[in-house]
């Protein structure tokens, strides 16, 4: 599995998640913190979707078990429209991995997406809890979008109305990751001006993506 730093040492009895609250009135509300119990103790949901990774594999036909993102979203008073693709604004995915800096992963994503009736949050694959390296305890899945839009070790959720590109989005891999319009980098990033098969992390060897 690839990943953009070390493995966190983050489990069950240590994870929690952060889910901002909507503005209200220019102020942001207190946000919304849950772990594994609260977590555990909501409605589940089963998703069957392929799985397809930037460097070119996929994984096919995969059960994802966890919790609608529609259901976190509602908890957290986020407004959830019933028709997903009339979503405005951005949702804001943390990892627990520390990527340089003090700072954590993190990737953005269309709201359209984060609500889409395939994403959820994930903790189980085809019945088996997932192990740490696939981003145990939870993890996002956005299937129908590249994997590196699913974060691993999910710590945080915020709600922005703009967008906000993460940690692979700034080394210039496309902001959206749609694999079915080969949508996996921007030949316009600054990493990709000057040579299409330079790394997206600065190294000297071409990268499949």
């Amino acid at each position: 599995m690839l990943h953009a730093a070390d493995v966190p040492a983050v489990t069950k009895e240590t994870w929690s998640l952060t889910v901002s609250r909507p503005a209200v009135r220019k102020e942001q509300g207190e946000p919304l913190t849950l772990d594994w119990a609260a977590y555990a103790a909501l409605p589940r949901v089963e998703v069957f979707a392929d799985f397809h990774c930037v460097t070119r594999w996929s994984r096919l036909g995969t059960t994802w078990a966890g919790v609608s993102t529609r259901t976190i979203a509602a908890l957290a008073g986020w407004p959830v429209p019933d028709d997903p693709t009339s979503a405005a604004g951005y949702v804001i995915a943390g990892g627990a991995d520390a990527v340089g800096s003090g700072k954590n992963w993190t990737t953005n994503l269309p709201l359209a997406d984060f609500f889409s009736p395939h994403a959820l949050l994930c903790d189980t694959a085809d019945g088996i809890p997932l192990p740490a390296d696939h981003g145990a305890p939870v993890r996002l899945i956005v299937p129908h979008l590249y994997a590196w839009k699913s974060a691993k070790w999910l710590v945080s959720l915020r709600l922005s109305d703009r967008d906000e590109p993460g940690y692979w989005e700034r080394l210039g891999y496309a902001d959206r990751g749609d694999p079915w319009l080969t949508n996996a980098v921007n030949p316009d990033g600054e990493r990709f001006r000057d040579s299409a098969g330079r790394r997206p992390d600065g190294g000297d060897e071409a990268m499949m993506i």
